[in-house]
């Protein structure tokens, strides 16, 4: 797998979280776009050691993580799913600590740019329905990109894992839409002016 590109910018798609932060690299060209790398970041509760501490050490981990992906790919694009909501008290705790770390990726990535969308717009953007299941944003990712978990060259991942790409990938397509849009919306009033 190619870590750089000469031609094109490589995006970095995250769907986060404190458990399982899916990640999908993307290339994007005058071509269009192709799938680079995915993979995901786990963490597991250590009973050991109190909340508190877990929350640190899983941080810690997901952002050492995340910063060598993007060294690795050197990564000038950041799209990311940002959850609005959440049931329980613990859920908004480990949502807001994955939060706080893709919100200072910015810091790391010198002149990139940094896109953030919402769970909604992304299954409205690949589905048409905001209400979409995860096996349907899946299906729609599959068809949009060509890709797909099962003929990738790395033992098999479990549903879960699976979900977490498809989202990272679901997650830089809208992304990618929604600056597309904003670029057309901008052209369009361009030349209403002129």
């Amino acid at each position: 797998m190619s870590t750089s590109s000469s031609s094109g910018a490589l995006v970095l798609g995250l769907d986060p979280s404190l458990s399982m932060t899916g990640w999908s690299i993307m290339l994007i060209d005058n071509k269009g776009f192709s799938v680079v790398d995915v993979g995901t970041i786990q963490t597991s509760l250590d009973k050991s050691i109190s909340v508190t501490e877990n929350y640190v050490v899983r941080g810690r981990f997901i952002a050492a993580s995340l910063k060598s992906i993007i060294d690795r790919f050197s990564i000038s694009i950041l799209c990311a799913e940002v959850p609005v909501g959440s049931k329980s008290v613990k859920a908004i705790r480990a949502l807001s600590l994955v939060q706080g770390i893709v919100l200072t990726l910015p810091l790391i990535i010198p002149n990139g740019h940094f896109y953030f969308v919402t769970p909604t717009t992304v299954k409205k953007t690949l589905t048409g329905n905001s209400y979409a299941e995860k096996s349907e944003v899946a299906a729609a990712v599959k068809k949009k990109t060509k890709f797909s978990c099962d003929d990738y060259p790395i033992e098999a991942y479990s549903k879960l894992t699976k979900e977490g790409i498809y989202d990272s990938l679901a997650v830089t397509l809208a992304c990618l839409n929604e600056i597309n849009s904003s670029r057309s919306q901008k052209l369009k009033a361009k030349s209403k002016r002129a």
